[in-house]
Parts: C-alpha cells; structure tokens; sequence
C-alpha cells in the first residue's frame, strides 16, 4: 500500500510501486533504502542507501530496496542545504550510511514521521519551519491552505489581491521558504488526492480542483512520480 503525505515543501511517498518510466520534473528528490539502491541520472549511475537527485533532470526509481522518497521544493530551505552539502554542482548524489534508522517499521504515520526526523539528523539537516510575520502573508498562506485559490495562477491571486505579481512572489518566498508557485499546485494535487481517497469520483475530484480535465491532473501526476495516476492511486493511503 501506497502512503503519500504533504508537508507545504517537500511529499513524502511510501512507494507499494517499483518502478517508474524515465521523467523529469521540479523538485528535487531523496531516496532512502535498506539496502544499496542504484539509479541512473542523466546517463550517469549513482550508488548508496541514500541518494540526491536534483530538479530538471532525467531519472528513475531506484533499483533496489527502495523503502521511500521525498519530493521536495527546490526554493525551501532544506533544498538549498541539500544543494549546498551533497549535491552542489551535480545532477545526483549517493551516499551508503550503516544505520538502523532504516529498519524500523514504517507503516503508521508517526512511524514514517519519526523516520524523517531521524533521516534529517543523519544528515545534518534541517526541516527548516518559517515563522511569518507578515500578516498579508500568513493571510494568503492560511487561504492557500483552506483551498480558497484552488486551481488559481500566482497572476490571478495578484490582482485579486491588488498586489504586484513579481512583489508577491518574493515575498511569499521569503517569508515561507516555499514559492508560491509550487506551494499552489502542491495544495491543489493534495485536494484531488484526498477526495478521491474519499470516495469522489477522480474527474469530479480534478475539475473541483482547478484540473481542465481528469487528463490533465493525471498528466500532472505521471509527470511527477513517473507512473500512471491509476497505479500511484491504487491502494494508497493518505
């Protein structure tokens, strides 16, 4: 079974799936495993029980014993710190880390939660919250997250808001860590996920979210995680 978790930078997959078709995308990727994993990264091949992968480049899952990944926002502030410590000017990363951290059970979400902290800590990295102190921020922020702007572009939030579209989005970088463009569609394939898991029809679950069609929320979804929406939706808990 499947189990998929939103933070607002970074989806966490307990993958039931084992492989993907080769795709790209905007986030940046960590792999974890039990075992030594192995993947191919824009032609070159990659080793370790954890592995970085950076946004915009052609991959696959990992062979191997893959336990889970994260998809995380290349602007947040754990990316940066990944960009700077282990991948820097590369296009992937492997690392091979003898710890138990990775036996563990991870079938309950505390369990999956207690294993990312303890990932985190491994490597000398931070989850890094953002505490907003602007307060046009932490409005459009809690709006965002009770589904308000489903479905609309940073542009169409700017004028609604009266704001300067280029000023908004450094802000809201700024004060959150997160672009305001990812954070959107983030949300937005967080709600069509959570509805059908809910037992709303997916084609009804997508137009609701701002998808032009099922089509396009599934393309987004492929796009993604590199496998169709019906195999990512079989069985996953959320």
């Amino acid at each position: 079974m499947s189990q998929i978790y939103f933070d607002e930078y970074y989806i966490l997959v307990i993958p039931s799936y084992t492989s993907t078709n080769v795709h790209k995308h905007s986030m940046q990727h960590l792999f974890w495993g039990k075992e030594k994993l192995t993947i191919d990264i824009e032609g070159q091949q990659y080793e370790g029980n954890i592995i970085f992968v950076k946004e915009n480049v052609l991959h696959t899952m990992p062979v191997g014993a893959q336990n889970g990944f994260l998809l995380i926002d290349p602007t947040s502030y754990l990316a940066e710190q990944i960009r700077e410590k282990y991948l820097k000017d590369k296009v992937g990363c492997g690392l091979e880390l003898d710890e138990g951290l990775f036996e563990q059970r991870q079938n309950e979400k505390q369990e999956i939660e207690e294993l990312f902290f303890g990932l985190l800590r491994l490597l000398s990295l931070e989850a890094g919250e953002h505490k907003i102190f602007d307060r046009r921020i932490e409005e459009l922020h809690n709006e965002i997250k009770n589904d308000i702007y489903l479905g609309k572009r940073v542009s169409q939030i700017a004028v609604q808001k009266n704001y300067s579209e280029s000023w908004l989005t450094h802000l809201f970088k700024q004060e959150t860590g997160v672009s305001l463009k990812t954070y959107l569609l983030t949300k937005q394939m967080e709600y069509v996920w959570k509805k059908v898991k809910a037992g709303v029809p997916i084609t009804t679950a997508a137009l609701d979210a701002g998808y032009s069609s099922s089509s396009h929320f599934a393309a987004t979804c492929k796009k993604l995680l590199g496998i169709s929406i019906s195999d990512t939706m079989k069985k996953a808990d959320f």
